[in-house]
């Protein structure tokens, strides 16, 4: 076990690096997460396992190849993180591949994928072309940020 008592992994998809100024980016992009790096770990090597958030998540939530991992139609096959912490853990975004339609919500105790429809993965990608056409595509940060908070929130301690 390691000597902090909260961990918080922030997956912003399709960040560049070299846009941030903890990069050394001249403008100020992302003044939060300067401020998470001067307060946190920060690791300045990291290398995905895939440019493709479908295969590089699955790597990053089991620690294992994405090979590994995934298994028919893109299900995940291995434990995630979640169930080797032995505190409250929670997940919430929008990508419908990380979807527990693909079985993405193992081991987490809430699991927020903003998904509607269940674990029927034909229906629930039925849903996202139907919400493409309405221009909704993903749900918003503030919006995911809204819900997350909020269960920050609700924790005791």
């Amino acid at each position: 076990m390691s000597n902090y008592e909260r961990v918080v992994v922030l997956s912003i998809d399709a960040l560049k690096a070299p846009h941030l100024p903890i990069h050394g980016y001249e403008r100020d992009t992302a003044p939060y997460i300067s401020s998470l790096a001067e307060r946190g770990q920060w690791f300045r090597n990291c290398y995905s396992m895939s440019s493709h958030t479908r295969e590089s998540m699955p790597a990053a939530l089991t620690g294992q190849f994405p090979n590994k991992v995934l298994g028919k139609q893109y299900r995940l096959t291995a434990p995630t993180v979640a169930e080797a912490v032995p505190v409250e853990s929670a997940m919430f975004h929008s990508n419908p591949f990380l979807s527990r339609a693909y079985d993405f919500d193992q081991g987490f105790d809430t699991f927020d994928d903003d998904l509607w429809v269940g674990r029927n993965r034909l229906l629930t990608l039925a849903r996202r072309l139907l919400d493409k056409f309405r221009n909704r595509h993903y749900v918003r940060a503030n919006k995911i940020n809204e819900r997350s908070l909020s269960w920050v929130d609700e924790q005791s301690d």
